[in-house]
């Protein structure tokens, strides 16, 4: 079967939980309970189903947001997954462990990048052209230590659209009040190489005259700062309510490109998800 075929089965089961951080392989998260993320794994299927909503910017720079309703839909079995995979950074997709303990994840997966940019979006993007959805592959790795845990993800553009490759790093620490509420806060950078940012932040030359907007080249480097707060429910053993601001920066490239209106990017995200 054609990765393009896979990827679309995949697409219709990318969870929520790939709301979270605003970037432009993975725009947002909605989280996911603790105790779902590290669970030892095991030989049986589970599944997740909910909904979640999110309040975010309408593309990576602009000044206007967007109220978003997204399914949260997941499937793992053993150390495989398909949909989101809570804990891992990735963005989920269909996927696999490759190390798996209470505390040391890391694996591999594939999936749709969430950052498809149409001008019809935004007037100011008028005469940029659209950036398509490609297939992107993840390679992700998380470690937690009691009430603090590290995430890093490589995502690269696999499906030949110009979308260059991104790491990402987070540092989440998670405070449990109860057996029912956890609150979370946590902070993280994305990087950039060349070619992502030129194609979500450059302007060439015939953007430019079909724009109206300078001309402009974008180099690689760190191109956002996050910082973020939440919290969970646990109403009961099988549903699980979750919500999650979070604030981005854009530095760099991102900051000073034309495409961006506004350097501040926020976003709020709720979601109820039931396991089973």
């Amino acid at each position: 079967m054609k990765i393009s075929k896979i990827v679309s089965l995949v697409g219709s089961l990318i969870c929520a939980s790939s709301f979270a951080q605003l970037s432009p392989s993975a725009p947002m998260n909605v989280p996911v309970q603790d105790d779902w993320r590290y669970a030892k794994i095991q030989d049986t299927w589970h599944f997740t189903t909910g909904l979640g909503l999110s309040y975010r910017p309408t593309y990576l720079g602009a000044s206007s947001s967007e109220l978003r309703a997204s399914p949260v839909l997941s499937a793992t079995y053993g150390r495989y997954f398909l949909g989101g995979a809570g804990g891992t950074g990735s963005g989920g997709g269909l996927g696999l462990y490759l190390v798996t303990d209470e505390r040391l994840r890391v694996g591999l997966s594939l999936g749709l990048g969430s950052s498809a940019r149409k001008q019809s979006q935004d007037a100011h993007l008028y005469g940029l052209g659209d950036v398509a959805s490609t297939q992107r592959g993840n390679i992700f790795a998380s470690y937690k230590m009691d009430w603090l845990t590290a995430r890093t993800n490589l995502s690269t553009d696999i499906g030949g659209k110009g979308e260059g490759s991104t790491v990402s790093f987070d540092l989440d620490a998670r405070y449990r009040l109860d057996e029912k509420i956890s609150l979370s806060a946590g902070t993280g950078l994305t990087w950039a190489n060349v070619q992502n940012a030129q194609t979500f932040f450059g302007v060439s030359a015939s953007q430019s005259a079909n724009s109206g907007l300078a001309r402009y080249s974008a180099n690689s480097g760190v191109n956002q700062f996050r910082f973020s707060i939440g919290a969970d429910y646990r109403l009961t053993p099988q549903w699980n309510l979750s919500s999650r601001l979070t604030s981005t920066t854009l530095t760099g490239s991102a900051a000073g490109s034309p495409i961006t209106q506004s350097k501040s990017q926020d976003s709020f995200s709720v979601s109820a998800a039931y396991r089973f």
